[in-house]
């Protein structure tokens, strides 16, 4: 979905209420294809309380799939030959698009996690799943990607519930020439909180390649928790 900022320069007031492509003859014409909360966002999240939530959601799970196909493509080197998004930018106003940045030039959540994805030296995690229920153990792999000469990069991974520290792991893998290497695996228990944030930190050659990946947590509603959405987009995800 576009930021709410663009939505209100081509919608009127009366289409700025959530619904959807089968509900609004307007919202069809402006994104039939890519209505997200009909086949995926309510389901994880329960309808949203504002469209400003409906978006920062349905943002945030096209920044999460980008973001995870591209570094999946990039660990698989060179089994496979690129990326190809689609799209880049639009050229119409949508309340819908697969677009990283809307019509009027503003930019999604995805532009950022893209940028970090094709980052020359990436640190990213490879994982079954993203929702889980508090008291099951979240598990996944750390691996690096360089596109460099061949080095040892060192991985500073940090895992919070929420703003608290759970776990800090140090890993180093040696890999180059656009390959990656497994650095390592974490294990966590999964707390009562409104989701898992992993912050991590590739380092190489006196420069530091941030990226942050946010597992969502069941709530007793059992719906993921939104507001630990907003809160992640605008702290991990701002552009």
């Amino acid at each position: 979905m576009s930021s709410v900022s663009s939505l209100k320069k081509f919608l009127s007031p009366k289409n700025l209420e959530i619904s959807s492509v089968a509900e609004n003859p307007v919202w069809k014409h402006h994104g039939e294809w890519w209505d997200t909360g009909l086949y995926r966002d309510f389901a994880l999240f329960g309808k949203p309380e504002s469209l400003k939530i409906y978006s920062e959601i349905s943002q945030f799970m096209q920044a999460e799939s980008l973001r995870y196909t591209l570094e999946g493509n990039r660990r698989r080197a060179f089994n496979n030959s690129g990326s190809v998004i689609w799209v880049g930018n639009e050229p119409y106003p949508n309340i819908f698009n697969t677009s990283v940045i809307d019509y009027y030039l503003t930019p999604k959540r995805a532009l950022k996690a893209v940028r970090r994805a094709f980052a020359k030296v990436n640190a990213s995690l490879k994982y079954n799943k993203l929702l889980w229920e508090k008291g099951e153990t979240l598990t996944f792999e750390v691996f690096a990607t360089n596109d460099g000469k061949k080095s040892k990069v060192k991985i500073e991974c940090e895992v919070y519930a929420d703003d608290k520290l759970l776990k800090t792991e140090n890993f180093f893998a040696e890999c180059g020439n656009g390959y990656s290497a497994k650095a390592g695996a974490v294990a966590v228990t999964v707390p009562d909180a409104k989701g898992i944030t992993v912050k991590l930190r590739a380092v190489l050659g006196g420069k530091i390649y941030e990226n942050a990946v946010y597992f969502l947590i069941k709530q007793s509603d059992g719906f993921a928790s939104a507001e630990g959405v907003v809160e992640f987009n605008a702290k991990y995800l701002k552009w």
